[in-house]
């Protein structure tokens, strides 16, 4: 399956944007990219990383249509025989919204996401 490299860290974000650390992370926040371009194209939050990079490549051949610009960007990676790539930028708890709603802004400016609701 083209989906490739997962990358952990062990930051997280408080409230006020200091990083800090937890011995209590089970939510990651990471980012979707491209292998050949990696350009990121959309920011997520999961329990477990393996799993949901494979249903994001799985969604996109079933035109499941929740997340049509998403999933376009994924069957274009995959079209030009590159992979997805998950990218774990951040472990949290409780406060994920606001630790995936921190790094949706900040990557707004800079990136095209795809994120369907914006932060």
């Amino acid at each position: 399956m083209p989906v490739s490299i997962l990358l952990g860290v062990n930051k997280v974000l408080d409230k006020n944007s200091n990083v800090c650390y937890s011995t209590c992370m089970n939510i990651s926040i990471y980012q979707l990219l491209a292998s050949d371009t990696k350009e990121i194209f959309y920011i997520g939050k999961t329990n477990n990383p393996v799993r949901r990079l494979n249903e994001h490549v799985n969604e996109s051949k079933r035109f499941r249509g929740r997340a049509p610009k998403k999933e376009q960007a994924v069957r274009d990676i995959l079209s030009r025989n590159a992979e997805v790539i998950m990218n774990v930028i951040a472990n949290c708890s409780d406060d994920w919204r606001e630790v995936e709603k921190f790094h949706i802004t900040s990557h707004q400016s800079n990136c095209t996401l795809t994120n369907v609701i914006d932060a």
